[in-house]
């Protein structure tokens, strides 16, 4: 059973696919506070103007969600927001330098295509690793 139905998710991506895969997931899973964003700009407002506790960013060819997490984390306040990475299969050595370069240990990450159930897991990763270092449920 999937437990964050009550965490705040943004959904950064420029395919509207993507969007509709991850948005539907998170609902069936049972969560009704999931945002939506087609790009950078536009995430940055909704993060500013809600209470987000996980961003997921699809890398893909076309978006690659660095500048994001750049923008985020020059940001004291944003510094901690936990952002998960779902990457395509075939960006493996661009998802390696990522999470080498970032020293981050807020990032997350899933590979595509993935399930429903592979999106939740990668999500539950997430939060329980955050949960052991900060020893919090969710929010951070």
């Amino acid at each position: 059973m999937f437990v964050h139905t009550d965490t705040s998710y943004l959904i950064a991506d420029s395919i509207l696919g993507e969007l509709t895969f991850v948005r539907t997931a998170l609902a069936e899973a049972g969560c009704t506070r999931v945002h939506a964003s087609g790009d950078e700009e536009e995430a940055l407002a909704i993060i500013q103007r809600e209470q987000i506790d996980l961003v997921l960013v699809a890398w893909d060819a076309y978006h690659d969600g660095w500048e994001l997490l750049r923008r985020l984390r020059r940001d004291p306040e944003y510094r901690q927001l936990p952002v998960l990475f779902i990457f395509e299969a075939s960006v493996e050595p661009a998802r390696v330098a990522c999470l080498q370069q970032a020293g981050d240990h807020v990032l997350g990450y899933g590979v595509k295509p993935m399930s429903s159930e592979g999106l939740l897991r990668a999500i539950d990763e997430l939060f329980d690793h955050l949960s052991n270092l900060y020893g919090l449920p969710t929010r951070f």
